[in-house]
């Protein structure tokens, strides 16, 4: 009687057991589905937020890492093939197109001997030396990840995640992370590269408008065989290469180089070069293959994911008016997209570049909380004074700068009334303050007020 009394207790424990874990994972999936579709940022943070709390006691219950979550496609959960890790990772895209992530991570412990979980928490933004830094579940580069790789050696084993993140509405990334756990410690970053001893990851960052491949598959494997054979009817020896090819698992993806020449590290303008790099793990280490073809399947890193949607930018360069409709956060979007059209016209145009994208950000600043024309805005160096052309209504005629028959290459009283003092290569401002008199510059009276 006792043995059935003890039976009957386990089977109700796991029944109860089992149905709070559905209902975990119906309240978590009706969160994510708030977090993708929700109308405002705010909304979509407070169901990314409540998720994340949620999880987290979902993962607190008694051997909830045997249950087999099923959420929407906006979230990702990768179990590994042992079973002692996995990780849940989602993104929230904010209305100007910027995506941050979130997620959670559970593992086995082995000096506790238990699982455990911890919270993951987007640093992306606030990380140096991204490739270089040795990260952890606080301090994490984001990422919603797509493929978990199951690799061991030395009597250690590790766990390679594909991801990917959404960044912006210029740039897209796609990283690589190999993750170690040590004594009960969770490591983002794990030194699996062959010679490569300061790579902890790869990432790859690259135009929006790109499609850049990632995955993990069997391809091909071109090899050199070379070999010392004896010349026939002669004592003579010579070397004889072979090629043979045979299939491998690997990490396949496209290198990314910016197709502009002079826009290294401006990733807006990266996008494949036509080079597909391998990585095989061999003797517990990545090591880059060469002769990999990526030629035997067509799979992509993304193929069971549904990536969440990128709203274009509201505002479209117009007049200093239109700037002052939008709210303080719809700036940055702004600055980024006068960056980006500075850098495509000087691409295939003479002009001075770097000085003006230092001043975007200012430049919008001055246009939309000074009442400009009424204000004057005179600037030290004309160089700088790109984005205020843009600014107010010389979008189109920025097309023609600096060539016969163009708009000038520094701010011109007779080419726009938002141009208050003809400035040319520096201390125009200085000149201006000190000699109103003297200075081309127009309302000389109220300039004079400013000594």
């Amino acid at each position: 009687m006792l043995i059935i009394f003890l039976l009957f207790v386990g089977i109700m424990a796991n029944g109860q057991n089992k149905l709070r874990m559905q209902d975990f994972e119906s309240r978590l999936t009706n969160l994510i589905v708030k977090v993708a579709e929700a109308p405002t940022d705010n909304e979509r943070y407070l169901a990314s937020e409540q998720a994340v709390q949620l999880l987290s006691s979902a993962l607190d219950e008694e051997e909830s890492e045997k249950w087999r979550w099923k959420l929407p496609a906006y979230a990702s959960v990768l179990t590994s093939p042992d079973g002692l890790f996995r990780i849940f990772t989602w993104a929230v895209v904010r209305d100007n197109g910027e995506f941050e992530c979130f997620g959670a991570v559970q593992f086995y412990d082995e000096k506790e001997e238990e699982f455990i979980h911890l919270v993951l928490n987007d640093k992306s933004e606030d990380i140096m030396n991204r490739e270089e830094s040795v990260l952890s579940a606080d301090k994490w580069m984001g990422a919603v990840y797509q493929e978990l790789i199951q690799t061991s050696a030395g009597g250690h084993t590790y766990y390679t995640l594909l991801g990917w993140n959404g960044v912006d509405n210029i740039t897209d990334r796609k990283i690589i992370e190999p993750v170690t756990i040590r004594n009960g410690r969770l490591q983002f970053g794990a030194p699996l590269f062959r010679r490569e001893r300061n790579l902890r990851r790869i990432i790859l960052e690259y135009s929006n408008a790109a499609a850049v491949n990632l995955s993990f598959e069997t391809q091909y494997v071109q090899e050199v065989e070379r070999k010392r054979e004896k010349v026939k009817g002669t004592n003579r020896y010579h070397t004889v290469e072979k090629t043979k090819e045979h299939q491998e698992k690997m990490i396949i993806f496209d290198e990314v180089e910016p197709q502009v020449p002079g826009m290294e590290g401006l990733f807006q303008y990266y996008s494949p070069s036509g080079v597909e790099v391998a990585y095989s793990f061999v003797d517990g280490k990545w090591e880059r293959r060469k002769g990999a073809q990526g030629r035997l399947t067509d799979k992509k890193l993304n193929k069971n994911f549904e990536p969440l949607p990128k709203s274009a930018p509201s505002y479209q360069f117009g007049t200093n008016a239109d700037l002052k409709k939008l709210s303080v956060s719809e700036l940055q979007p702004v600055a980024d997209e006068l960056r980006s059209y500075i850098i495509n016209t000087l691409s295939t145009h003479p002009g001075h570049l770097a000085s003006s994208l230092g001043t975007v950000e200012l430049t919008v600043a001055l246009h939309y909380v000074f009442n400009t024309p009424d204000d004057k805005l005179i600037w030290d160096v004309g160089h700088q004074a790109y984005g205020h052309k843009i600014l107010t209504g010389r979008r189109d005629a920025f097309q023609t700068i600096r060539t016969y028959g163009g708009i000038s290459g520094f701010p011109k009283r007779s080419e726009s009334p938002y141009d208050a003092c003809g400035s040319r290569h520096g201390h125009r401002l200085q000149t201006a303050r000190q000699y109103p008199a003297q200075a081309y510059c127009r309302h000389r009276r109220r300039i004079a007020h400013w000594r």
